[in-house]
């Protein structure tokens, strides 16, 4: 009986191992990213190093000092959205 119990329990050890490493080899290759919704448009932008880029340019082409994005009031996210619009 008590090899049961240590076979059990050898199991659920290893299966939370595996589990754990699994869950970090699917984040790594996943790469969590950030969505955010344009309402004069009606489309969703997914927010990622290319768009991180954008963002910058529209900044520096405004002389505007850099702020995070997910800090701007709707009205300058809006703007930005706009321009980006006319800069695919």
């Amino acid at each position: 009986m008590a090899r049961i119990g240590t076979s059990l329990r050898s199991l659920f050890l290893s299966a939370a191992l595996v589990g754990s490493m699994c869950g970090t080899a699917c984040a790594v290759r996943g790469q969590a990213y950030v969505r955010y919704y344009d309402g004069d448009h009606h489309q969703w932008h997914r927010w990622d190093d290319h768009e991180d880029q954008q963002y910058r340019e529209y900044l520096q082409q405004r002389h505007m000092e850099y702020r995070q994005f997910n800090n701007l009031n709707d009205q300058d996210r809006n703007q930005y959205w706009e321009w980006r619009h006319d800069h695919p």
